[in-house]
């Protein structure tokens, strides 16, 4: 036989789609919609709901998104990268809740040298347009622009100092939340 006889068959890849949910409310929902091929392993994160962020000696930011309308930015993921050193930085991730509220723990962050009061830091949002459950899958989510806290203008990332140890929360332009909308064309 020929070594293609030999060989054993390909099994047919595998489409998994399901919803995760802690019944305690530690973590948030998510679903997911994956495909499995023999042997696979794919990751599936998930993030801690805000009554479930560990604190941190790092620091934290929390608050809550919004779009521009007040409506919540349910389930948006955040990304805060803090820079330590040059060429050298640390990023920590956070989901919304159902509501837009958010804590995000910056566990890797390192106490500064004795002469620098804080690092150079920026958050970047990933949103989803549309209602439950639209939002509820990470994978899906896109790049949104976020409202400055200086000036009444979107920006692709939220820059700032982040001292760390501190618990911040980021806010737009002359308003009580973090505003997000999605990329203008």
């Amino acid at each position: 036989p020929a070594p293609a006889q030999l060989a054993a068959p390909r099994n047919p890849m595998l489409r998994v789609r399901g919803s995760v949910r802690d019944p305690a409310g530690r973590w948030q929902p998510r679903q997911f919609d994956v495909r499995l091929a023999a042997g696979a392993i794919v990751p599936l994160p998930l993030y801690p709901a805000p009554s479930g962020t560990p604190a941190s000696s790092g620091g934290r930011l929390f608050g809550s998104l919004r779009l521009p309308n007040g409506a919540a930015a349910a389930w948006a993921r955040l990304e805060l990268r803090v820079t330590v050193a040059p060429g050298r930085s640390v990023s920590a991730v956070a989901q919304a809740d159902g509501n837009g509220d958010f804590v995000l723990a910056a566990a890797r962050v390192p106490l500064p040298p004795a002469n620098v009061a804080s690092f150079p830091a920026e958050l970047r949002v990933f949103h989803r347009g549309g209602s439950w459950p639209d939002g509820l899958n990470p994978d899906t989510q896109q790049p949104w622009t976020l409202l400055s806290a200086t000036a009444d203008s979107f920006a692709e990332v939220y820059a700032f100092d982040f001292p760390p140890g501190a618990a911040l929360r980021p806010l737009g332009f002359q308003r009580q939340t973090l505003v997000i909308r999605a990329p203008q064309p």
